[in-house]
């Protein structure tokens, strides 16, 4: 699942800077920020920590995510978006779906981070979101695997 992870991830925040009402930190700054986000996960920091990361980047919230295979092959891809300021959970979202459809559970989440936030999309902005970069599950690995090569700086 680790490389359908990082292709997921990328893809939501692509969706996701398909506005211009939300800023989108850039990969390799968020890269850093997920490392010391597991750090905190593991136990190896104070739980505390972890938010100050958000503010370094002077961002407002911090969106993170997971992925889970079910024992019946359906993924869970849940997210959450945490208040940088205080530190708490402000929602988590979860979409289910089967192996093969977990793209439309990427593009559900994103329209439900765009709601959360109150953005209203404009019908190009919708468009874009709603487009389909591959429906090849290989493809969508092998892209994830580029993106976590990237994100370990495996150029």
């Amino acid at each position: 699942l680790v490389p359908l992870g990082y292709g997921l991830a990328d893809l939501l925040a692509t969706d996701l800077a398909r506005s211009a009402r939300l800023a989108v930190v850039e990969r390799a700054r968020l890269a850093a920020i997920l490392r010391e986000l597991d750090l905190a996960a593991a136990g190896n920091l104070d739980s505390a920590t972890a938010p100050r990361a958000g503010r370094r980047l002077q961002a407002r919230s911090l969106v993170t995510g997971s992925l889970d295979r079910r024992p019946d092959g359906e993924i869970v891809f849940a997210i959450r978006v945490d208040d940088v300021a205080t530190g708490r959970v402000d929602t988590a979202l979860v979409r289910r779906a089967p192996l093969n459809d977990v793209l439309e559970a990427e593009k559900q989440l994103a329209f439900a981070v765009f709601a959360h936030f109150g953005v209203q999309l404009t019908p190009q902005e919708r468009a874009l979101v709603e487009q389909r970069p591959t429906r090849d599950l290989a493809a969508l690995l092998a892209y994830g695997q580029g993106v976590q090569a990237e994100v370990n700086g495996q150029y």
